[in-house]
C-alpha cells in the first residue's frame, strides 16, 4: 500500500487549501504559515520571446478612453511593471510614450501593426478587454473581465500571435464585496491588480502557488 507524506502534492495541495480558507477571517502569521507552504512549483511560460526585445504594451477596451485614468491604461500599466519585474533583458516602451502617440495620431482603430510601426517595437503585447464590470448587483463588488491578449511580432512582418484567445474573469471568485466594506476605486484598484497579474504572468514563468496566495492576499486587505 502507497504511503502518501506531507511532502506530498496531494497533502500540501489540501494544507495550502486549508489556510487559504482561513484567510478569509485571519491575518498576520497565518500569512507567514501560507509564505512557509508555498514550495516553488513554476509553470513555463506560454510566450517567452520578449526577453531581449523592445516591446510596447497597450491595452484597448471599446467603452474606455485611451488615458490615465482608464481601466486599460491602468492595466497596461501594471502589466508592463510586471514585465519589467520579471524579465531582466526586456526594453519597455513607458506607457507615456504610448499614449503620447496614440494622442499625436489620432489612432482609434485596432489597427495593432500600425501602433508598433510607429513605436518601433519588436513585439507589441495587445490586450482586447471585452468586459470589464465591477459591480454584482447594486450593493456588492464583484470583478468580471473578458479578455483576448496576443502579440504582434513587428520583427517577423507582423506577425499575430494569439496568447489566450478567451480570458475570463471574476474576483474574487467565490465571494463579493459589501460596497459598504470599501470604496469604488479601491475595489477596482484590487482587480486592475487581479487583472493585470493573470495577463502579464502569460510571459514568464511563474510558481502556480502565487495565484493562491495573491488571491488570499487581496481578501484579506
Amino acid at each position: 500500500m502507497m504511503t502518501r507524506s506531507w511532502t506530498s502534492p496531494t497533502y500540501r495541495g489540501l494544507a495550502i487549501l486549508a489556510v487559504a480558507a482561513l484567510l478569509v477571517t485571519s491575518s498576520g502569521c497565518v500569512l507567514d504559515f501560507l509564505a512557509v507552504m508555498l514550495h516553488e512549483n513554476k509553470t513555463p511560460a506560454k510566450y517567452s520571446e520578449l526577453n531581449e526585445s523592445k516591446v510596447a504594451v497597450i491595452c484597448v477596451s471599446g467603452s474606455s478612453v485611451y488615458e490615465p485614468s482608464s481601466a486599460p491604461s491602468l492595466i497596461a500599466h501594471r502589466v508592463e511593471e510586471l514585465l519589467q519585474l520579471n524579465l531582466k533583458d526586456i526594453d519597455l516602451v513607458d506607457q507615456g510614450h504610448v499614449r503620447d502617440w496614440i494622442d499625436h495620431n489620432d489612432w482609434d482603430q485596432m489597427d495593432y501593426r500600425e501602433i508598433g510601426e510607429g513605436l518601433g517595437v519588436d513585439k507589441l503585447v495587445a490586450v482586447d478587454i471585452d468586459r470589464f464590470e465591477l459591480y454584482d448587483g447594486q450593493t456588492m463588488y464583484r470583478g468580471r473581465a473578458d479578455v483576448r491578449v496576443a502579440v504582434f511580432e513587428m520583427d517577423d512582418n507582423g506577425k499575430e500571435k494569439v496568447i489566450a484567445p478567451n480570458l475570463p474573469m471574476t474576483f474574487p471568485k467565490v465571494s463579493t464585496y459589501s460596497i459598504s466594506d470599501m470604496s469604488e476605486s479601491e475595489f477596482r484598484a484590487k482587480f486592475v491588480e487581479y487583472v493585470a497579474h493573470n495577463i502579464a504572468k502569460n510571459f514568464y514563468s511563474y510558481d502556480i502557488n502565487e495565484d493562491l496566495a495573491l488571491d488570499a492576499t487581496m481578501i484579506t486587505q
